[in-house]
């Protein structure tokens, strides 16, 4: 009995090292690709359309290949952006959306993409108290014509984890994107809803196609994905607002 007690713990201790060794080689791999990233942006211009991108690493292009790959460049060339300001904060969490409000150039924009949650959800920071600081930083947002709102997709999916650990990420995961769904309705914002259940996920059933090296942030192929969510509820909200 004491030596099978012995051959578990080597045994559970050996998988522990072997997953924790993965983990932080790939953290180190995320670190490296987010140290060579540089926000999309478009320069000042003095009439056209402007956008202003607030959020975490996926509001830039970490993972892609191309700055062209990224939410931001793939919806300002889809809404014919003049001027499209960045202001993203690596590893960003929802609480530092308000440092990003504060330094932002102008006082009205005819968009905004918000691309924040991911790393709240990875931290386990409580969902009540993300709900409102969420909920504050979008009644503190600049003037704006259209709001688009994105989070992870289903975190459950990004294979930096162990699958067990990944079962438990997507429970929380579809919790966190009810609740912002639920706050970004309320305010009249478009909430692009890019989880997936595991069935269904590209990101889970072919993380080589639709992860970046790390494991954790979307590839080209993954960003290109998601925005064919983003346009699709972009035209949704265009077709009802012709209806109207």
């Amino acid at each position: 009995m004491f030596k099978i007690a012995i051959i578990i713990s080597i045994f559970l201790i050996t998988v522990i090292a072997f997953y924790g060794y993965r983990f932080f080689r790939l953290l180190k791999i995320s670190e490296e690709i987010i140290t060579h990233t540089i926000p999309y942006s478009l320069p000042w211009s003095a009439s056209g359309v402007t956008l202003l991108v607030l959020g975490d690493s996926t509001a830039v292009w970490v993972g892609a290949d191309s700055p062209d790959d990224t939410i931001a460049a793939m919806l300002a060339k889809y809404i014919g952006a003049t001027r499209v300001e960045n202001q993203w904060v690596s590893w960003g969490v929802v609480a530092d959306i308000a440092s990003q409000i504060a330094i932002t150039e102008l006082k009205e924009y005819q968009y905004i993409l918000l691309q924040i949650g991911g790393n709240d959800m990875t931290r386990f920071h409580d969902l009540d108290t993300v709900a409102r600081d969420y909920e504050s930083l979008i009644v503190s947002l600049p003037k704006h014509k259209y709001l688009i709102v994105m989070s992870c997709g289903n975190l459950g999916g990004a294979q930096i984890f162990p699958s067990m650990v990944g079962y438990f990420y997507e429970r929380i995961s579809r919790s966190y994107h009810a609740k912002f769904a639920e706050i970004v309705s309320r305010h009249s914002g478009i909430y692009i809803e890019i989880f997936d259940e595991r069935e269904d996920d590209p990101f889970i059933r072919e993380p080589q196609i639709y992860l970046a090296p790390d494991l954790f942030h979307p590839s080209s192929t993954g960003y290109k994905y998601w925005f064919t969510k983003v346009e699709k509820s972009l035209k949704d909200r265009k077709n009802r607002e012709t209806l109207k």
